[in-house]
């Protein structure tokens, strides 16, 4: 990214992950990721235009405990959600590290991005615990807890990216965004299957419907669309001239 972009989109996420307030980091968040996915279109469309360098290439990101597998679902939906490719590397019940296939500047984003949202996430993740009524452990409730949060950020990422998409023209090589896009995917694609032709696509799971729901609608709330920060943004006014 321009410096420019890179400061807000950090300052952006910074805020997020510094407030108390849910409606705030929300806000913030949907803010920054507004930014980040215009900037990835708009390297895309450089790039097929001949007018920037952008190669495939790949990062190793650690994955610590607890919750290494829970990590690694976020930062697979992040990436993909980049059209990037992920696979994770561990052995056990954990996982130790995962490398992430993409192009450069889509790399850039995806780490950029699940950094932020994984302190999100696991600033909350420690604070839920299981309804009285269901016979469910902790640990369970939370790791199912930390998967519906991250499908709900794959699915808002989906409708993000899809409005983005259709409110642009065709780029200057004379192809839509959308083509420009998909053979960016088919070019990871290839270089991914190159480097992993046994790798597995992994269905994720989650063991308690209720923890599940419950991170499912905390992704909800992060509003990973736009289309909400102006409202957002007047309700938390109007909250703070109440106080």
């Amino acid at each position: 990214m321009n410096d420019a972009v890179l400061t807000k989109v950090r300052a952006l996420l910074a805020k997020a992950e510094s407030t108390e307030f849910p409606a705030e980091a929300e806000t913030f968040t949907a803010k920054a990721i507004e930014l980040i996915a215009k900037h990835g279109i708009d390297e895309a469309s450089l790039a097929a235009a001949g007018k920037r360098s952008d190669v495939v290439g790949y990062m190793e990101v650690a994955m610590e405990s607890p919750y290494s597998v829970e990590r690694s679902t976020l930062l697979e939906v992040v990436a993909k959600a980049m059209r990037c490719r992920s696979v994770s590397k561990g052995t056990g019940p954990t996982v130790g590290h995962c490398i992430v296939v993409g192009y450069e500047s889509d790399l850039k984003r995806v780490h950029l991005l699940y950094s932020s949202l994984l302190l999100q996430a696991m600033s909350q993740v420690l604070r839920q615990r299981p309804p009285e009524d269901r016979h469910v452990s902790v640990t369970t409730y939370r790791k199912s807890w930390f998967v519906g949060f991250a499908i709900a950020i794959r699915d808002r990422f989906r409708e993000m990216e899809r409005e983005m998409v259709q409110g642009t023209g065709c780029e200057p090589v004379g192809r839509s965004t959308e083509l420009v896009l998909r053979d960016r995917v088919a070019m990871v694609d290839d270089a991914f299957n190159d480097l992993f032709p046994d790798a597995d696509c992994r269905t994720i799971h989650a063991r308690s419907r209720a923890g599940h729901s419950s991170g499912y609608d905390t992704g909800q709330r992060a509003d990973m669309g736009y289309s909400r920060i102006g409202s957002q943004k007047a309700a938390l006014e109007a909250g703070q001239r109440g106080t």
